[in-house]
């Protein structure tokens, strides 16, 4: 955000349900989250005489939720997304799977009971679909070493929106600004301007 800043353009970060100093302690796995941005997006539009262009960015579930949000408000102007799964039972199985092979089927009730207390079906989760009806800017993310969401994901929302796909090598989960700092603010900035 201060490299944003250096180079003339605003941003906010709302706190999620669930992260930082959010008054909300249950993740909503992307769909609480969708919420959030849609509700920092109006709250962004009304502090502009004339409304600002709006690029909705987010890194892991973030991203995600910024899918999901593009669909709720298609009004905002582009999509930026880092490490973000493409549907969030796939995604959720594999991380279970990877810490605990098999985890995925005698944790089943756990998630059964997750997934009635949060009100939220796994399965109903799909960012791609939201991807797919997107037709503006966007732009792809995707760390070459990340272990918690495997490339296809970044594959699929790339193929499905019709936008470029960046792979930064050597980048883990949600690390890619940490490894390519400068290539990541150009790009953005390239995109911004562009709107």
């Amino acid at each position: 955000m201060l490299g944003l800043m250096k180079r003339g353009f605003e941003s906010v970060a709302p706190s999620m349900p669930g992260q930082d100093a959010s008054p909300d302690d249950t993740v909503g796995f992307g769909v609480k989250e969708a919420v959030m941005i849609i509700d920092t997006v109006k709250w962004v539009r009304r502090q502009y005489k004339k409304p600002p262009k709006i690029v909705l960015w987010g890194v892991s579930m973030g991203g995600a939720a910024a899918w999901l949000a593009s669909e709720q408000d298609p009004t905002v102007d582009a999509v930026v997304t880092e490490g973000a799964y493409s549907r969030f039972d796939e995604a959720m199985n594999r991380m279970l799977n990877e810490r605990t092979p098999g985890a995925s089927i005698f944790l089943l009730p756990m998630v059964w009971l997750a997934s009635f207390e949060a009100k939220i079906d796994p399965s109903s989760i799909i960012p791609l679909n939201s991807a797919a009806k997107w037709k503006k800017s966007a732009l792809v993310i995707q760390g070459a070493e990340d272990k918690l969401i495997p490339m296809k994901h970044a594959e699929q929302l790339a193929s499905a929106a019709h936008c470029p796909l960046w792979v930064v090598p050597y980048a883990p989960h949600a690390q890619c600004f940490d490894v390519a700092r400068k290539e990541y603010l150009d790009r953005l900035t390239a995109l911004a301007k562009k709107l």
